[in-house]
Formats: C-alpha cells, structure tokens, sequence
C-alpha cells in the first residue's frame, strides 16, 4: 500500500510493508491520496512528518520494515537513530562509532541507499568540512531538514523530544 502527500518539501509517497513502513521518496509523481481512502498506519506516518514540518515532533514512533537491506545497513541505521534532533556528525565519526573508521565510504554508500530518509535521519550526517554533502533527495532538502532542525533547537535552547 502506497499513498502521496503534499509536503512543504514537495510530495512525498510513503509505502507500507508487511505493517511497517517501508520507504518514504520524494518527488513522487501523481495525485496526493486523499485522507478517506489512506491506510491508517500511512496517515498516522504522514501525521507524524507534518508535526515535524511544523517543529511539534522531534522523534518518530513508527515501526519500519528494512527487510531489504543488508545487516550493515541496518546497523548503519540502528546508529543513525540514536542520533539527537538537530545533532549533526561526519562520515567518518559515524563509522568510528560502528567500530571502524576505515569504514566512511562504505557508511556514505548505506546512507545513500536508506529506503526510509528523514525517519531515519541520514540528512543528520555532514562531510568532514561540515559541509551537507550529498542527499537521496537533493542537497536543497538536506539544507531545509538541517535548518528545520537547528532552528527548532535554537528556539528551545536545547534538543527537546517529543
């Protein structure tokens, strides 16, 4: 089951698996789903990112399904979670924490497969010069979810979950 929603990056569909979801891509081509006819875990998902456009949500609580992924992924992405709202760190930080420095392309190649960005939050990972870098849905977005971010942190003083 898939469904589209106009964000304020643009549309975004969203994709249940098994009663997980799945994956979440931008730039989705068609018409948005209207809210009758969406599955109820796809609305409450969109919900969730809506609150977070809005700076009322700092964390998600939905389960994913990253049955297609390699068990590094995975662990790229279990690591990736743990990160605070509006916490940024490099590739290659990223990779010392999973145990191995030598590791920061190979984690670079992960975040660039995540089937699941802003839930996973793989625009919270920098270059070394602390410059964005690259991005799944183009730099632009990057920027937006890491000004979102900083600004929803800066208001607060610090990070607040929610």
């Amino acid at each position: 089951m898939k469904a589209i929603e106009t964000t304020p990056l643009g549309k975004i569909e969203m994709e249940l698996k098994n009663e997980h979801i799945a994956a979440l891509r931008f730039h989705a081509q068609g018409e948005p789903t209207k809210q009758k006819e969406m599955e109820p875990l796809l609305k409450a998902a969109f919900l969730q990112l809506n609150e977070y456009f809005e700076k009322k949500r700092t964390a998600f609580d939905l389960d994913f399904d990253l049955s297609g992924v390699t068990p590094f992924q995975k662990e790229v992405y279990r690591e990736l979670q743990k990160l605070a709202y509006g916490e940024t760190i490099t590739y290659g930080e990223l990779a010392r924490r999973l145990g191995d420095v030598k590791k920061a392309r190979a984690v670079g190649t992960a975040l660039g497969k995540n089937p699941i960005p802003i839930f996973i939050p793989c625009h919270r990972i920098v270059g070394a010069t602390k410059k964005a870098g690259g991005y799944t849905g183009g730099l632009w977005i990057k920027e937006t979810l890491l000004d979102l971010e900083k600004t929803k942190r800066n208001e607060r003083g610090s990070t607040c979950h929610g």
